[in-house]
């Protein structure tokens, strides 16, 4: 590979990672019109971990797992590899694989322009990297500070000393200013002054139903209900993620007239009894509401006359220092990236 790059983070979950990944992988490829990027994941609780296999855009979230197939529908043109073993699945799923099978890591090819993005990677040491970007809740860092099984850390802060950049997400930007824990940001920059430092937001796509979904997964402009959606309805919303209070709050922050929330362990599979279960909450509530990572999991299974009651949000990353975000990757690139 020309170049890895690893996006993982400190916390079991809920940083954002899915909606960043995909944002890195447009950046990239809008820099680098003719790069190939490969993401390779675990492909957590689906079917198809253990084995590995190629994301396509036919599989389901069932089998390769609801955060690779999300990458693959909305980066068409990558690469997406799944396995418990990861360096066994590259090189036995990936066209830029080495010829080595046994490798312990992944070594350079200088042929074309190859990418490796490995998801939820900081951990992962048995692949090599060039760059290493840990991901924070920008809200609460660090958690309680606690690692397992007391606490969500998987390391404590000190392992950035081997990350090359930090992202703190689910920032808010108002007032003309980045609203974050900025005093765990200034002691961490005393501790480790190698890291660059950015800071993202989640922004509001709109909402969508089955209908689009099934329409080639298009989310065309005519599709989509904005702000205001909800406002005034009865709204019971659910998800299965490590952190949902972020989730929740946006669907609080739409004035709806009555709110019913429920969190599921994250990766939830949402079986038959429980999906009734959902459908029966509509005799109730006008509408309900879930993230697309669960929606994948459900939409084919949602009766036809619940599908204009049942909307997923999406939700897209962004840097806010895009300016000099973009810089950083040019120079990463110009650097890495054999011409």
């Amino acid at each position: 590979m020309d170049l890895i790059i690893s996006v993982g983070n400190l916390s079991v979950g809920g940083t954002g990672k899915t909606p960043f990944t995909i944002h890195l992988t447009k950046l990239i490829n809008s820099i680098y019109t003719n790069s190939e990027v490969t993401i390779l994941s675990r492909g957590y609780g689906s079917k198809l971990s253990n084995s590995g296999a190629v994301v396509e855009l036919h599989s389901s979230a069932d089998e390769v797992g609801d955060e690779p197939f999300l990458i693959k529908q909305e980066l068409r043109e990558a690469e997406v590899i799944i396995g418990s073993n990861r360096v066994l699945s590259f090189h036995r799923f990936s066209r830029h694989a080495n010829e080595s099978p046994d490798s312990k890591i992944l070594t350079n090819k200088k042929d074309y322009k190859s990418i490796l993005i490995l998801d939820d990677g900081f951990q992962h040491l048995a692949i090599a990297r060039d760059i290493d970007i840990v991901l924070v809740d920008g809200r609460k860092p660090i958690e309680n500070g606690l690692t397992l099984p007391i606490g969500r850390l998987r390391e404590t802060e000190k392992s950035l000393v081997r990350a090359n950049v930090l992202i703190f997400t689910r920032c808010r930007f108002a007032n003309g200013r980045i609203h974050y824990d900025s005093n765990w940001e200034k002691r961490i920059l005393r501790k480790f002054p190698h890291l660059s430092i950015f800071h993202a937001q989640e922004s509001k796509l709109g909402y969508y139903n089955k209908k689009v979904w099934m329409d080639l997964r298009k989310l065309e402009n005519e599709y989509k209900y904005g702000h205001k959606f909800l406002e005034g309805k009865r709204v019971f919303a659910f998800c299965g993620l490590a952190s949902p209070s972020s989730f929740f709050k946006s669907i609080q922050d739409e004035n709806p007239g009555e709110l019913e929330c429920k969190q599921y362990k994250d990766h939830y599979n949402f079986p038959e009894s429980e999906l009734e279960n959902l459908f029966q909450k509509l005799e109730h509530y006008d509408i309900l509401i879930c993230t697309e990572k669960d929606f994948v999991k459900i939409y084919s299974r949602i009766k036809p006359e619940y599908e204009n009651k049942i909307f997923f949000l999406k939700i897209e990353s962004s840097i806010l220092e895009l300016e000099q975000w973009t810089s950083f990757w040019k120079n990463v690139l110009d650097s890495k990236i054999v011409k």
